[in-house]
């Protein structure tokens, strides 16, 4: 859904960090994916509160370093 938006203009990206190497292709193709398959393994047996638990557990710690990086870029 990104790279569409991207292409279509209504989503632009200020920098890009790696000239020689567009790092969404690894997040695209590799990190999200294995990540979600991590999630779905970890909250296959959880209840609705543990799930949502888990859902932090697994967003925090990226949330928490791509802000970490958009301060430090700035």
């Amino acid at each position: 859904m990104d790279t569409l938006l991207v292409k279509k203009g209504y989503l632009k990206y200020p920098v890009s960090l790696f000239k020689t190497f567009d790092i969404s292709v690894l997040f695209i193709y590799l990190i999200f994916p294995v990540t979600c398959i991590y999630f779905n393994q970890a909250t296959k047996h959880s209840g609705p509160l543990l799930t949502l638990f888990k859902l932090f557990l697994f967003t925090a710690p990226s949330t928490v370093v791509e802000n970490w990086l958009e301060r430090k870029r700035s």
